[in-house]
């Protein structure tokens, strides 16, 4: 079945007549990926502005004799959420638990409050500090070479070890306790795994882990870590809801498998490894338990939010399996620029051409490799709504359901008896690594526009940007006005969407048509309908947000590629326009008008000017517009 992605000439110009199709994901099963399928336009939707002005949050990275300042820039450029860690290795080790740096958290979140940002708040134990220790130094007393699995210290040494809980801290990485001591006979100790390097005589830093790192939940030690976690959540909690006076905010139960969680699995303490059983069972029985505690009234927080961050790098939770009272799977949809065509097979999943079908060749060994790939760069903000990788993130957020191996996915699925989860995107940003200084800026003001229209439109609950502050990462500028460039282009960007809380009358707008006399293109084909170029055409996004009952905002942009592509080489290397789209002229036929006011008019958010709109026809329910594209949002304004 030919998949709808390439265009037949017409007056007048070049028309893609069926720019929003289902096939466009259903075509692509888990294992699929391609270079001109479009996951994203399988649905259209016109979704309530209310959304976008409350979805959009960031990552509150920011010291307290900053926080009123910066909450109040980022309120005013239209944020609503901010997310805030509070790890376990915030509570002291103490006969009462109690949090060391209260009086840190007290002066951030009551500025948050102040300024409307509801605060997310991750729960988590980053294997750096992964809940109340003791940090001490042991003397070493014999040289040990690499591989060795004990150690001989001073005699005052080894009566501070509790076998078990005391380890050495990575010399290497950020990971306390990293080679535990398991027993002391005298002043020798036996070590959880081989020493990674010679160890000569001296004084070494161990740190004193309170409670075990996880064990598995059939295991009766596994018990006493498990308590431990949740009175930790109580204790956040509890503090939280003080200050802010109320339950309104969000918890994230966990962050990021790949990014020091090694406190889950005392396995990754060991070698060889002394548990047997699946660690996803221990991540699972947090999950639920961490769930419950915090739905109990009795613990006084059942109303928050609760967010999956279990599920930020995985693709495997669906809300059908899902426990019940869960609000969000959370994300963290970070993308690279990456370089097509690639080598190989591209991560073992299958080329999908665009006719909708499988597209490879198999070599002498049995390796699978593209038919054809396109030669372009892949750097973009929507990289996971597209299908370029086969983990993308649109069964998820998509109203149209499907199958991942067997689970039901899409976003009106829900356990048994439960409502359907969310997504939250709590982490979100782009490896700016490759970007010139020049141009740092500017791309991460589009990056950001596109952001907010593109995830939240989809289906998205919340878009929390990575970060505040963090180097390249930052979209705050520290003494810049409005808090600098990014906040300023989204805070005309959001102005846009004000209108009231609730609406009465819901439009539905229809894309019928993309027409354009240019026939530009993302990248080159060979030739053949089923490897053809990727138009601009194919790739314009119509993401529009109901404000009013007689009003509608599209953000419409050319959903280009790549942010780094050089679009006009004549300007010199400082000049940070030389990676924009030039304007392309677009018609678009619209359908889904009737009742929306007369009045058609456009803007750009990126610099703040009027875009010139013609109307081509009007005609009952139906609008055809003509006016100029670019690579970043111009908002669309129909009555």
């Amino acid at each position: 079945m030919r998949a709808p992605t390439t265009a037949t000439a017409g007056e007048p110009g070049f028309a893609f007549s069926r720019p929003i199709d289902r096939r466009q994901q259903s075509l692509l099963d888990f294992g699929l990926r391609s270079h001109w399928l479009q996951p994203w336009r399988a649905y259209l939707e016109t979704v309530p502005a209310s959304r976008l002005r409350s979805g959009l949050g960031i990552v509150f990275n920011v010291e307290p004799k900053e926080a009123e300042r910066t909450a109040r820039l980022l309120a005013a450029a239209g944020f609503r959420r901010a997310r805030i860690e509070i790890g376990w290795g915030n509570v002291a080790w103490s006969r009462r638990p109690r949090l060391k740096n209260a009086g840190r958290y007290r002066v951030i979140l009551r500025a948050l409050k102040r300024h409307e940002l509801r605060p997310l708040i991750l729960l988590n134990a980053h294997h750096g500090y992964p809940g109340p220790l003791r940090r001490s130094r042991i003397q070493v007393t014999q040289p040990a070479p690499a591989g060795a699995l004990k150690l001989v210290l001073d005699q005052r040494s080894a009566a501070k070890v509790t076998p078990g809980r005391t380890g050495l801290d990575s010399s290497s990485d950020y990971k306390a306790a990293d080679i535990l001591l398991t027993s002391v006979d005298g002043t020798t100790v036996v070590l959880s795994k081989p020493l990674p390097r010679d160890m000569a005589p001296g004084s070494y830093s161990v740190s004193t882990l309170r409670y075990e790192p996880f064990r598995r939940p059939d295991d009766p030690l596994f018990e006493r870590t498990m308590r431990g976690w949740l009175d930790y959540v109580g204790l956040v909690t509890r503090q939280v809801k003080a200050n802010l006076g109320n339950e309104r905010f969000d918890v994230e139960i966990w962050n990021e498998l790949s990014f020091g969680s090694d406190f889950l699995d005392l396995n990754r303490y060991y070698d060889p490894e002394v548990l047997g059983g699946d660690p996803a069972a221990t991540q699972d029985v947090i999950l639920r338990r961490t769930l419950a505690f915090l739905r109990d009234p009795a613990n006084g927080v059942s109303g928050v939010g609760i967010g999956n961050g279990f599920a930020n790098e995985r693709p495997w939770e669906a809300g059908s399996t899902s426990p019940n009272g869960l609000t969000a799977i959370d994300k963290h949809p970070y993308s690279r620029r990456v370089q097509f065509p690639q080598p190989g097979r591209y991560k073992d999943a299958r080329a999908v051409d665009a006719l909708g079908r499988v597209d490879e060749r198999q070599d002498a060994e049995g390796a699978w490799h593209d038919t054809f790939s396109p030669s372009y760069s892949a750097f973009l903000p929507e990289y996971y709504l597209t299908g370029i990788q086969t983990e993308h993130l649109v069964r998820d957020l998509s109203p149209l359901a499907t199958d991942l191996l067997g689970t039901r996915h899409g976003r009106f699925t829900h356990p048994p008896g439960g409502r359907p989860p969310v997504m939250w995107l709590t982490e979100f940003g782009l490896d700016l690594n490759q970007v010139p200084a020049a141009a740092m800026t500017h791309v991460k003001t589009k990056m950001a526009l596109r952001a907010s229209a593109a995830w939240i439109n989809k289906g998205a609950g919340a878009l929390y940007f990575y970060a505040v502050h963090n180097g390249r990462w930052a979209l705050f500028k520290r003494g810049a006005p409005g808090g600098g460039q990014v906040l300023r282009a989204l805070k005309r960007f959001m102005s846009a969407f004000a209108g009231p809380g609730r609406l009465g009358r819901r439009q539905h707008l229809r894309l019928e048509a993309i027409t354009d006399r240019h026939n530009r293109r993302q990248f080159e084909g060979d030739g053949t309908p089923a490897h053809p170029p990727l138009y601009d055409r194919d790739v314009v996004a119509f993401l529009p947000f109901q404000v009013a009952e007689r009003r509608v905002v599209v953000p419409v942009y050319v959903m280009t590629r790549d942010l780094l592509r050089v679009y006009r080489p004549q300007l010199s290397r400082g000049d940070a326009r030389r990676y924009d789209l030039p304007p392309e002229r677009f018609r678009l036929t619209i359908g889904g008008v009737a009742g929306l006011g007369a009045a058609v008019r456009a803007t750009d958010p990126l610099t703040g000017k009027t875009v010139p709109v013609r109307v081509v026809s009007r005609i009952r329910d139906r609008l055809v517009v003509e006016f100029a594209l670019t690579d970043s949002p111009r908002l669309l304004v129909l009555g």
